[in-house]
């Protein structure tokens, strides 16, 4: 029991030190938010995340599903319209006579040799 006491201690100032470093509103907030949920759990879980970032597993899964839909014909298109569009735009490099799309298809090769 002493033991019990004295983490809720400790929680109770890690709560304190913590709430103090935040928007105020947003504890009081965040506080209501979980009390309607002790309250009444069929109320959103304030534990549980409501973000919906990518993870970047899934961001790698996005990109090669789109790239598995092009046949490297395709891609090598886009690329080259791309540096089409960017020699309108850009001048190269001083003494580079290779294109992004170039450097682009040399470092697939790469990654294909290893």
């Amino acid at each position: 029991m002493k033991v019990a006491i004295q983490q809720c201690a400790e929680q109770n100032q890690a709560w304190e030190d913590q709430s103090a470093s935040l928007d105020s509103e947003q504890v009081s907030e965040w506080s209501e938010e979980v009390e309607r949920w002790e309250r009444d759990s069929s109320e959103p879980n304030p534990f549980e995340s409501r973000s919906t970032s990518v993870s970047l597993i899934n961001l790698r899964y996005s990109i090669n599903s789109c790239i598995l839909d092009l046949s490297q014909a395709d891609i090598r298109l886009r690329l080259a319209q791309e540096d089409a569009q960017d020699l309108t735009k850009l001048s190269p490099p001083p003494g580079s006579n290779m294109s992004a799309s170039y450097m682009i298809h040399m470092g697939l090769e790469l990654e294909e040799s290893l």
